[in-house]
C-alpha cells in the first residue's frame, strides 16, 4: 500500500474541473502533497456544486471534463510521483430525471430490471407495490385543481411534468383511460382534463404525493433525510458491481491510486463493503468517512487504512481548550442562552434524536418496527425503537451475525437499559422483543436471517438519526464554546489534557498509524482558524462574559422581534470574533455571508424554524439584526469588537500554528481542505465552497521559496512580523510536508511525547 505524505482536498464543480486541477499539481508538490483529493467525479446532476447527487456511476461528469482531460491530470500527477484519491459515494443516487435507471423503475416498477439496485420497499402498506414520491407542494387533488401537472411528449414517450420535475407514464396506461391517439393528442387530452389525469396517475408504478408523507410513509430509504437523494442495496453484488464499474476500472488502470469511502456507516454490512472492495482495489490506500463517538474505536477487521480524521480534529482541538475556562463559560451561556445552556449535552442529543425519530425518520422506524413485528407479536415495539436509538452513544452497531460482537452487545445493552428508565410499563414487552432480535437472541424459533435483516434495517436507521441529532441539531443549539461543536465531536465532553493528548496519539500510532489527519474538510461546521480563534475564549471567560454584556445591552434596541433568541445571539457572536476581519470593519460580502450562516443555523437548531417548516418572520429578523449591527452606523459596537478581537486573534494564530504542527507530525496523513494553507476564515457549507485564490497561493510560496534561500532567519522574523498575511502558515505547512518527505520517521517512527519544563510548561 502507497501511503500518502499529504493529502489535498479540492471541492471540484462547474469552475473547478480536471483542467483547473491539471493547473495546480506543480504547486501542489511544490507544497509537498502527494495525493490529489478529489470531491467526486462520477456523472451528477447539472449544476452540482458537490457531487454527491450522482446521476450515472459507469460516466464520469460531463461538466468537469472530458476522458482526455482526466487522462491529462493523471498523467501530470504521474510525472511527479503523486496519485489521485478519490471519494467514492457507495450509499446513494439521485432521485433525478437524469437517473436513467430510477427512471426506468417509475416506468415500469418492480420489472424494472434496475429496480433491485435501489433500497426500495415494495411491501410498504396501503400501496400494493407502487413507489411513494412526496414531491407536490401539496396533495395530489389540490395540485391537479390548479392545474399544475402537465403531460408532454418526449421522444417516444409521455411524461407528466410537475414544476421542475419529470416523471414517466408507463406504457400504453394513458391509451387505457383516454383512448387511442397519437402521443401529441394524449398529452394534450390528459393536461386539459384534471380527473383523466388523476386515473391516469393512479395506475402509474408510482404515487405523487404531498412531500410531508416522506416523514412518515416513504416506501424507499432516503439518504439521511434528502428525498431526492434514493439509497442503494450495497448488499446485492450486482448493484455493487453496476454503480462501482467505472471507478474500480480507473483504479485498475492506474489513474485512481486511493480511495476515500462517503459514509460508510449507511451500508448494510460495512465489514462485507470493505472486503469486496479491498478484493477489487488490491493494495490502493482506503479510507472511511466514519464518526467515531466518545471512546470507540474503528472495527480492526475493517481492511482500510483509517478514517477521514474526524476524531483526530476533535482531539486538537480540544488539547487547545483551557479546561479551566469552561465552567465559567457555561455559567455565561446559562445566563445568556436560558436553561437550555445548562442542559447536558448528552441529554440534549437523545431530547433530539428522539424528536427526530418521529417527525424526519418516522417512515424509516415504521419499516424497522414492522421488520421486528415479523418475528413477534408485542405492544410497544415502535416506541421502543425510538427510545433505543435515541439512548444509543454510536452512531450504529455493526451486528453480521451468527453472533454479537462484545463491543456491538455493550452499546445496546445499555441503551436498552436507558430506555427501559423512560418508556412507560405498557411498552415493556415491546422493548423486550425489540431487545431479543438486536442481539439476535429471539423469538425463539424465528429465523436467523429474519433477525438479521430487522437489525440491518435498524442500523441504516440510527447513523441517519445520529447524524441529524447531534451534528444538525444538538450542535446547533448547545453553544457554551462552539469551537468544540464539531462533526463527531461531543462538546460535552470538555477540554483534553496534554496526558490524555498523547495517550490517544500513541493508540493511534499503533492502531491506525495511516488514517488522515484532517483540521478542515467540506462537512466541518467551521475552517480551522475560526475554530482556533473561538478556542481562545476558553483562555479569558470573564473578558467574554463583559463583552458579552457589553454587546448585548448595546444591541438590544436592533432586536425588533424575539430574534435571535439568547442561544442564537450566544452562537452569532462566537462566530462574529472567529471571523472577524484583520483590516477594518465587515463589507458587505461577510455581513451576507454571516446573514447566510445565522439562517442555516437557525433552520439546523430547530426552535424557531426549521428546513421542514420554515419560519420567514423569524428567519429575517435574524438576517435585519445581523445587517443592523454590523452597520457603519453601529460604531461603539463595531469598535469594542475590533478591540476584542484582535488578541484573540493573535492567540487564534497561535492555536492554528499548533494544532497545524501537530496535523503534520502525529501519527496519520496530514490532510489540508482547499485554501486552508493561508489564513481560511470560513463557516459551513456552502460558505467553505468558495473559490481559491491559487495563483495567489503558488507565487507566495515561490517567494517564501526565494527567501529562504537568501537568509532564513530574516525571512522568520519577517513572516511573525507580518503574520496578518497569512505567509507564516504557509510556511509551516511547506516545512512540515517537506519534512515529511525526507523523514520516514514521521510516517513509520515511534509516537515520543515530548517533555517540557520550566514556567510556562503549561502553555505548551
Amino acid at each position: 500500500m502507497e501511503i500518502p505524505r499529504a493529502t489535498y482536498r479540492l471541492q471540484l464543480g462547474p469552475s473547478l474541473g480536471f483542467r483547473e486541477a491539471g493547473e495546480l499539481v506543480a504547486y501542489l508538490d511544490s507544497l509537498g502533497v502527494t495525493h490529489l483529493y478529489l470531491s467526486p467525479i462520477l456523472a451528477a446532476r447539472r449544476g452540482s456544486a458537490h457531487g454527491y447527487d450522482v446521476v450515472d456511476p459507469t460516466r464520469l461528469n460531463p461538466e468537469l471534463g472530458t476522458e482526455d482531460d482526466l487522462r491529462s491530470l493523471v498523467e501530470d500527477l504521474r510525472r511527479r510521483d503523486m496519485a489521485l484519491l478519490v471519494d467514492v459515494v457507495p450509499n446513494h443516487m439521485a432521485a433525478d430525471p437524469a437517473n436513467g435507471w430510477w427512471m426506468d423503475v417509475l416506468a415500469r416498477g418492480r420489472a424494472s430490471p434496475h429496480a433491485e439496485l435501489f433500497d426500495i420497499d415494495w411491501e410498504a402498506p396501503g400501496l400494493e407495490g407502487r413507489v411513494l414520491l412526496p414531491v407536490l407542494g401539496a396533495p395530489l387533488e389540490d395540485v391537479l385543481k390548479a392545474g399544475e401537472l402537465s403531460v408532454e411528449r418526449e421522444g417516444d414517450a409521455l411524461v407528466v411534468r410537475y414544476h421542475e420535475h419529470r416523471f414517466p407514464l408507463a406504457a400504453r396506461t394513458a391509451e387505457r383511460v383516454l383512448g387511442e391517439g397519437d402521443l401529441d393528442e394524449l398529452a394534450a387530452r390528459a393536461t386539459e382534463t384534471p380527473d383523466a389525469l388523476a386515473e391516469v396517475l393512479a395506475i402509474q408504478p408510482y404515487e405523487l404525493a404531498f412531500w410531508r408523507r416522506a416523514l412518515t410513509e416513504g416506501t424507499y430509504r432516503r439518504f439521511f433525510d434528502i428525498t431526492d437523494l434514493i439509497s442503494l442495496r450495497t448488499e446485492d453484488r450486482r448493484a455493487l458491481e453496476t454503480t462501482h464499474a467505472r471507478i474500480l476500472l480507473l483504479v485498475e488502470e492506474g489513474s485512481v491510486g486511493a480511495v476515500r469511502v462517503d459514509h460508510v456507516d449507511g451500508l448494510a454490512d460495512p465489514q462485507a463493503y470493505l472486503e469486496w472492495l479491498r478484493g477489487r482495489v488490491g493494495e490502493a490506500y482506503v479510507v472511511v468517512e466514519k464518526i467515531l463517538g466518545e471512546g470507540e474505536e474503528l472495527p480492526e477487521e475493517w481492511p482500510v487504512a483509517g478514517t477521514t480524521g474526524y476524531e483526530f480534529l476533535n482531539d486538537v482541538t480540544r488539547v487547545l481548550v483551557d479546561g479551566d475556562g469552561l465552567p465559567s463559560l457555561a455559567d455565561t451561556a446559562v445566563r445568556v442562552g436560558g436553561p437550555s445552556q445548562g442542559e447536558p449535552f448528552a441529554e440534549l442529543v437523545r431530547s433530539a434524536k428522539r424528536r427526530l425519530a418521529r417527525e424526519l425518520f418516522g417512515a424509516d422506524v415504521a419499516r424497522v418496527a414492522r421488520a421486528v413485528r415479523r418475528l413477534g407479536d408485542a405492544p410497544g415495539v415502535e416506541d421502543a425503537l425510538v427510545e433505543v436509538s435515541a439512548a444509543l452513544p454510536v452512531y450504529r452497531t455493526y451486528v453480521r451475525g451468527p453472533d454479537v460482537a462484545p463491543r456491538d452487545r455493550r452499546y445496546i445493552q445499555d441503551a436498552v437499559a436507558e430506555a427501559r428508565e423512560r418508556l412507560p410499563a405498557e411498552a415493556g414487552p415491546g422493548l423486550r422483543l425489540l431487545r431479543d432480535v438486536l442481539l439476535l437472541e429471539g423469538p425463539p424459533g424465528s429465523p436467523m436471517e429474519a433477525r438479521l435483516d430487522a437489525v440491518r434495517r435498524w442500523q441504516q436507521l440510527t447513523g441517519p438519526l445520529a447524524a441529524k441529532g447531534v451534528e444538525d441539531t444538538a450542535l446547533y443549539r448547545w453553544n457554551r464554546l462552539v469551537a468544540l461543536n464539531e462533526v463527531g465531536g461531543d462538546p460535552g465532553a470538555g477540554a483534553l489534557d496534554v496526558a490524555a493528548f498523547h495517550q490517544r496519539m500513541a493508540r493511534r500510532a499503533s492502531s491506525w498509524p495511516y488514517g488522515l489527519n484532517a483540521t478542515s474538510t467540506h462537512d466541518t461546521k467551521r475552517s480551522e482558524d475560526v475554530r482556533a480563534r473561538i478556542a481562545v475564549l476558553s483562555e479569558l471567560p470573564d473578558e467574554w462574559d463583559a463583552a458579552l454584556h457589553r454587546w448585548r445591552s448595546w444591541n438590544r434596541a436592533l432586536r425588533r422581534t424575539d430574534a435571535p433568541d439568547g442561544a442564537e445571539e450566544l452562537l452569532l457572536y462566537q462566530t462574529l470574533v472567529g471571523v472577524w476581519p484583520r483590516d477594518g470593519p465587515p463589507g458587505d460580502d461577510l455581513v451576507a455571508r454571516l446573514q447566510d450562516y445565522v439562517t442555516k443555523a437557525a433552520r439546523e437548531a430547530k426552535v424557531h424554524t426549521s428546513w421542514v417548516d420554515p419560519q420567514q418572520g423569524h428567519e429575517e429578523a435574524l438576517r435585519r439584526f445581523v445587517g443592523d449591527i454590523l452597520d457603519p452606523a453601529n460604531a461603539e459596537f463595531l469598535r469594542d469588537v475590533a478591540a476584542f478581537s484582535r488578541p484573540v486573534a493573535f492567540h487564534g494564530m497561535l492555536n492554528s500554528l499548533s494544532q497545524l504542527v501537530l496535523k503534520l507530525t502525529a501519527p496519520g496523513v496530514p490532510d489540508l481542505y482547499q485554501g486552508t494553507e493561508l489564513w481560511n476564515l470560513r463557516l459551513v457549507d456552502p460558505d467553505n465552497r468558495a473559490p481559491v485564490d491559487f495563483q495567489r497561493r503558488a507565487a507566495l510560496l515561490r517567494e517564501l521559496d526565494g527567501g529562504a534561500r537568501d537568509d532564513r532567519a530574516e525571512l522568520r522574523r519577517d513572516l511573525l512580523d507580518r503574520w496578518t498575511d497569512g505567509r507564516l502558515k504557509l510556511f509551516v505547512t511547506a516545512s512540515g510536508l517537506r519534512l515529511r518527505g525526507e523523514s520516514g520517521a514521521l510516517r513509520d517512527g515511534d509516537y515520543l511525547p515530548l517533555a517540557t519544563e520550566g514556567d510556562h510548561a503549561r502553555h505548551a
